[in-house]
């Protein structure tokens, strides 16, 4: 959907949830939040018709008695042209210091499903569920796009292609790679050619097979892979020598579940894989190989042993 088409339903009050959290994340809306504030600071002087009624009375009443040719209207006439001038003024001033809202493409996977965007040079993005991806109109200026979430990358041969995260960018020239980022942690894997990582104090480059996985409060991890793609885009995750609760909190947004874990370690390594498509499956995929057992009550599952 154009930005153009999301801020006109905005203003209309007709975002669904899910457009509302892919907009709120956009360069508009933070726009348009200033402009919101800063409109809030303008108020109309308070008009009291009876007083301003006495005090032209009171003028044309003086002009009269003096026999002056001028015109009472002069007055009146200045006070409109300087009122006009303030708005005028402020509208610029308004203009000045909001910066200008760049058109925007903001594109939202939905809760279960995956989704696939072809962007104007041809690159290919599918993006995992409750992801989200924004990039500009003007794809010529340059390449790059806004994640939040996870996305698998391929990257068409071209000028330089940036992937932007809250907790650092990706730059690349024309390869195939994966980008996770949540919440404190972002993880990039390099499928194909190689995939610069630019973090808050070092950068890194990956070639095919190569992961590293960064903390905002820890040092950065580098670890090798297997799978010549994501197993998520086959709908399953997979994970190798991860904290138990890792695990719990991707089915949890997968499954949007609430899961609570009794006298279970949550830092207790696992290495292992669930599906995407059938919740009692995904639960016995991870609780099994730690003889655990789950129970599913309403929206909320509870592991214990």
């Amino acid at each position: 959907m154009k930005e153009k088409d999301i801020v006109r339903k905005w203003l209309d009050d007709n975002l669904s949830e899910e457009e509302q959290q892919a907009f709120e994340q956009s360069d508009a809306y933070s726009s348009l939040q200033k402009i919101e504030t800063a409109t809030k600071e303008f108020r109309a002087p308070r008009w009291d018709s009876d007083k301003n009624w006495e005090h032209i009375q009171s003028k044309l009443s003086g002009l009269e008695n003096s026999g002056t040719n001028t015109k009472p209207y002069n007055t009146i006439a200045w006070r409109i042209a300087a009122a006009i001038l303030l708005v005028v003024g402020l509208a610029l001033g308004l203009y000045l210091i909001v910066p200008s809202i760049d058109p925007q493409e903001v594109i939202a996977a939905t809760q279960s499903q995956n989704k696939t965007v072809i962007l104007p040079d041809t690159s290919e993005v599918i993006m995992n569920a409750k992801s989200t991806l924004q990039y500009a109109q003007n794809w010529n200026t340059e390449r790059k796009v806004i994640l939040h979430g996870e996305a698998f990358f391929k990257v068409a041969k071209g000028n330089r292609f940036d992937v932007e995260t809250d907790l650092g960018r990706i730059t690349v020239l024309g390869t195939q790679f994966n980008v996770l980022q949540e919440k404190d942690v972002m993880e990039v894997t390099c499928f194909e050619g190689s995939v610069r990582v630019v973090g808050n104090i070092t950068s890194y480059v990956l070639k095919p097979g190569d992961r590293i996985t960064i903390h905002r409060q820890q040092s950065p991890v580098l670890s090798k892979i297997f799978e010549i793609k994501p197993t998520w885009i086959d709908n399953q995750s997979a994970f190798r020598s991860v904290p138990y609760q890792t695990i719990i909190t991707a089915i949890e947004q997968i499954y949007d579940i609430d899961i609570q874990l009794k006298d279970i370690d949550p830092n207790t390594l696992f290495t292992g894989s669930f599906t995407h498509d059938d919740l009692d499956i995904a639960l016995k995929s991870v609780t099994l190989p730690l003889e655990l057992k789950y129970t599913i009550v309403n929206d909320s599952v509870i592991i214990a042993k």
